[in-house]
């Protein structure tokens, strides 16, 4: 998802295709990208609390975010699933 996928497909893809830049980032040892079946059981089994404890450690790494003057905020939540039971918002720039 934060590569930009919203679907199963999409997160698939970008695996196979960055699939030797994320073994070395993160010292896996993929062959092949899981299936889209892999995946879901994969997110399913993520503890959302620690989830968002790692985004939020991660986030306090960062540099400071850039000026938002003149842009506007959207924010919307991901779909509710038994896996996930916190929201998670995203502001973009309204075009």
């Amino acid at each position: 998802m934060v590569g930009g996928a919203n679907s199963y497909r999409q997160m698939h893809e970008f695996i196979r295709i960055h699939r030797q830049s994320l073994n070395a980032a993160f010292g896996l040892e993929l062959r092949y990208a899981p299936s889209y079946t892999g995946l879901r059981l994969i997110l399913h089994g993520v503890d959302p609390g620690a989830l968002e404890s790692a985004f939020r450690r991660h986030a306090s790494t960062l540099a400071e975010p850039p000026a938002t003057e003149g842009l506007r905020a959207i924010a919307w939540t991901a779909k509710p699933c038994a896996a996930a039971s916190t929201p998670f918002a995203t502001a973009r720039p309204r075009i």
